[in-house]
């Protein structure tokens, strides 16, 4: 396993916290919309006018554009630059290679069934907890 960085999923809990706009966190999808384009346009401007939004990982590339890029706008598709999988899904192997996570850590963090109650519920604040918890539990 990759050493686990806490200090990156700290940056992304505060990202979560006070950059993405509510209107604009769904934990319901990775993304949705134009966001690969969208989402480069918030990260460059700081424009929160559009109309798309994403979950936690969705928001990694705009908060991470060195080491994260979106890949599969369709079925809204992140992964890490330079890299491929032979996974099916790139998301999951991409954040647990990129935060040092066990696929059970990521799935806690990042899979909407791990959250109690419906997806709509699940908010960027409820979800940045969760991550400051686990970089707490490992002695962070």
């Amino acid at each position: 396993m990759e050493k686990f960085h806490a200090e990156r999923l700290l940056v992304l809990a505060d990202a979560l916290e006070n950059l993405v706009p509510a209107e604009h966190f769904n934990f319901q999808f990775i993304f949705r919309g134009k966001t690969a384009t969208l989402f480069k346009q918030f990260r460059q401007k700081g424009d929160a006018t559009c109309q798309s939004a994403g979950c936690a990982i969705g928001w990694c590339p705009v908060i991470f554009p060195k080491l994260f890029e979106y890949r599969d706008s369709r079925n809204g598709e992140i992964g890490l630059i330079g890299r491929t999988f032979n996974e099916p899904t790139q998301s999951f192997p991409a954040v647990r290679e990129a935060f040092g996570l066990t696929r059970t850590e990521a799935h806690k963090l990042f899979e909407i069934y791990s959250y109690s109650g419906p997806a709509r519920l699940v908010t960027k604040e409820r979800v940045a907890a969760r991550i400051r918890e686990l970089v707490t539990s490992k002695g962070f």
